[in-house]
């Protein structure tokens, strides 16, 4: 039930294309067909993705900041918006920075 402020900066690269953590929208039609297949597929590519548990967990893009509102306690786990098996041509890193705000 506590409320947070999530940000992200920092530039990662997915394959040949370096971006940060508000992703990127692709006008390639592989990418575009592909699109169905990201773990949150109305988020750009490359977003910076938020789920607590691993498993079934509900995504919430976090981009470069979101206030998020956690429905329980657990371990928040980040990723950038990709297709399960592509993580082995990713490169490079965000920083997230995590503030829980007061009084909410």
């Amino acid at each position: 039930g506590h409320t947070y402020r999530i940000t992200a900066r920092g530039s990662w690269q997915d394959k040949d294309t370096s971006c940060g953590p508000g992703g990127y929208a692709s006008n390639s039609m592989l990418l575009r067909l592909a699109q169905p297949l990201r773990r949150k597929w109305h988020a750009n590519w490359f977003a910076l993705i938020g789920a607590q548990r691993s498993l079934f967990a509900r995504r919430f893009v976090i981009s470069d900041g979101v206030t998020y509102r956690a429905p329980r306690d657990g371990r928040l786990w980040c990723f950038p918006n990709d297709i399960w098996l592509m993580y082995f041509n990713n490169k490079g890193s965000v920083e997230v920075t995590i503030e829980e705000l007061s009084g909410q």
